[in-house]
């Protein structure tokens, strides 16, 4: 029973973060998106997933909008693609890992071209692995992602990031879990719509 309440509480999160977005009364709310494009290192939380495939590159999206006082409303995708190789058999598999998610972001003005935040947010992950004696296997599964960072304004409008991503979220490729998410540190380049 509490792990309904649980994917409840994050398929709630992300519906009314999306709703946010998308169907904002905001007049303005076109002038008011921003978006992000970044590049960040993931380091896997799990020791047996980071045997098999380390950490690696991971490229994410983002847009956000202003929706009271200092919080905005975010949602992004990012994508995580790995090679490894079985343990006893040495075959090579490949995995991917797609997580899109959707929060809420306090952001604190240092001054008027530093900036930095933190926030938290749902995450719907899709898995995906390429094990050629075995076939693929994907799986999907709910977790929770924790942001923080800052923005220098290079101009009015565009920026660059520098932030910290950790996420939590759990698989059954076969009959054990294995948690999913990681820490991944990374930088990227935004612009004010």
């Amino acid at each position: 029973m509490k792990k309904i309440s649980t994917i409840s509480a994050v398929s709630i999160s992300i519906f009314v973060s999306v709703f946010v977005i998308v169907l904002s009364p905001s007049p303005t709310a076109a002038e008011d998106l921003i978006g992000r494009f970044g590049l960040s290192y993931f380091s896997p939380t799990d020791e047996a997933f980071r045997d098999i495939y380390g950490g690696g590159l991971r490229l994410s999206g983002e847009i956000s909008m202003p929706v009271w006082a200092n919080f905005e409303a975010w949602l992004g995708m990012s994508i995580l693609g790995r090679t490894g190789e079985m343990t006893y058999t040495k075959d090579e598999i490949r995995l991917k890992i797609i997580p899109i998610m959707a929060g809420v972001r306090y952001v604190y003005p240092l001054n008027q071209k530093l900036n930095i935040y933190t926030g938290l947010g749902a995450a719907y992950f899709f898995y995906h692995e390429e094990i050629p004696p075995l076939g693929n296997i994907n799986k999907s599964s709910l977790g929770v992602v924790i942001k923080a960072g800052g923005s220098l304004y290079l101009t009015d409008r565009m920026f660059v990031d520098l932030f910290v991503d950790y996420s939590t979220s759990k698989v059954e490729p076969f009959d054990y879990e294995v948690e999913i998410g990681g820490i991944a540190f990374g930088f990227g380049l935004g612009y004010v719509i």
